[in-house]
């Protein structure tokens, strides 16, 4: 026979949990299946790594100082995700350094104003400041 709390002489005296209510149940399948949620879409300039308003040389040096010199982390990573691959590495400052140079294409929206990234992927951005 299981053993039972003293307070409850059998199991059907006991209380019943949250998770035995079907309803709660469905829910909890459905938040599982709906995957991490995105809290609010944040605009930024895709390529402007270092948050300065401009898309220049500067933003490439920041991006490499981030990724080989321990430098700071971007506030907004979807800034340095210049390609928008999904992932934030040095084929994104190569990507920006040949646009700049003037024989590379120019990076996905938003590039050159504000807007959210319409990409899905989970490089992510927590904020930019030079966006409203």
């Amino acid at each position: 026979m299981p053993i039972l709390s003293p307070r409850y002489a059998s199991w059907s005296e006991r209380p019943k949990t949250l998770l035995r209510q079907p309803c709660l149940r469905v829910a909890i399948v459905v938040a599982l299946l709906a995957g991490p949620p995105r809290l609010v879409a944040m605009d930024f300039e895709r390529g402007d790594s270092n948050a300065d308003g401009a898309v220049n040389i500067a933003d490439a040096i920041y991006l490499l100082n981030y990724l080989y010199q321990d430098g700071p982390t971007p506030t907004c990573l979807d800034t340095a995700d210049v390609n928008d691959d999904g992932t934030v590495d040095i084929a994104d400052a190569v990507y920006g350094l040949s646009m700049l140079k003037g024989g590379g294409p120019l990076p996905p929206p938003p590039f050159n104003q504000c807007g959210d990234d319409p990409t899905p992927d989970t490089v992510d951005c927590v904020s930019y400041a030079p966006c409203p």
